[in-house]
């Protein structure tokens, strides 16, 4: 059975794989923008674990990255607004049915998310979660 850190490590390269493969395919980039999303939210949660911290919503878990790994200067504070970036674009690409989102833009946040896993990635490393 995986570890709890390393399921999320997994999950999260897993949405993250997909977020390029929808910006290869020249899908919609609300599409590739989602997966990116997810795949930080899903690595964000195992960092958050590491301080016993669970989330029950996407605000919370914003809130609570910020509070605990931003503001005490943990991450820099490029690290949260990537995060936020991601959330607000998924935000109008799921829910505003008239939001077109550039492949372009996609590949912005796609990048960043890329950049953003392997930040906290190093972070569970380092810190001997995984």
């Amino acid at each position: 059975m995986m570890d709890y850190y390393n399921f999320h490590i997994e999950k999260s390269t897993k949405f993250l794989n997909s977020a390029k493969l929808l910006i290869a395919e020249g899908d919609d980039g609300a599409s590739a923008i989602s997966r990116a999303y997810y795949a930080m939210y899903t690595i964000t949660e195992a960092v958050l674990f590491t301080k016993d911290i669970n989330t029950k919503s996407h605000s919370g878990l914003l809130s609570q990255f910020n509070l605990y790994f931003i503001k005490s200067g943990i991450f820099n504070i490029e690290i949260g607004e990537w995060l936020h970036q991601a959330f607000v674009n998924r935000q109008a690409g799921d829910y505003n049915s008239y939001v077109f989102i550039e492949i372009s833009e996609a590949q912005i946040i796609v990048d960043n998310a890329e950049k953003f896993i392997e930040i906290l990635k190093q972070y569970l490393q380092q810190n001997k979660f995984i």
